[in-house]
């Protein structure tokens, strides 16, 4: 008698497993899909790294990789040396129209020498991202990049004589 009530209480969880089941698979796959292509057009920054620029030693070049990055209005640079307490924003840089699914930017910075001494810093580079419609910025994993950089007098004096002619 025991098992028989047993077998019956399996025998009904199973049918109303099912009955649910069927009756929202429909919406369950709908959810699903868009869950995935939420995912497949989700921003994703695949790589930020700095380096000194060979053409010209008082630039810093900045790059970055991103895939799908159609719902990212811009890209917030900022920067950070070893001593400053705070980031300051160095450039906003507009999303390139496109549909292509990865893309490379890249921007110069050219005034670290001007604020540094000549010792030799850590300097830390940060990338935000502001979301298009609500204006949101994020931080995405593996937002900075570091770098030892050392100006010189020369630099410094090179840098200025050059902005006179600008």
């Amino acid at each position: 008698f025991g098992s028989d009530r047993f077998l019956y209480y399996i025998y009904m969880f199973k049918t109303t497993l099912s009955a649910i089941v069927m009756r929202y698979s429909a919406f369950i796959f709908i959810i699903a899909s868009l869950l995935f292509l939420a995912a497949s057009n989700a921003f994703k920054l695949e790589s930020f790294s700095a380096e000194i620029a060979e053409e010209n030693r008082s630039t810093v070049r900045l790059k970055w990789v991103v895939s799908s990055d159609q719902e990212v209005a811009s890209y917030i640079l900022w920067r950070q040396t070893s001593d400053q307490t705070t980031r300051n924003q160095i450039q906003e840089i507009e999303v390139r129209p496109g549909a292509e699914p990865r893309k490379t930017y890249s921007f110069d910075d050219n005034t670290l020498y001007k604020m540094n001494s000549g010792a030799s810093q850590q300097v830390t580079y940060f990338i935000q991202v502001k979301m298009k419609g609500s204006g949101q910025i994020i931080e995405p994993l593996n937002n900075q990049t570091k770098l030892s950089y050392t100006s010189t007098t020369a630099r410094r004096t090179w840098g200025s004589i050059k902005a006179m002619f600008q």
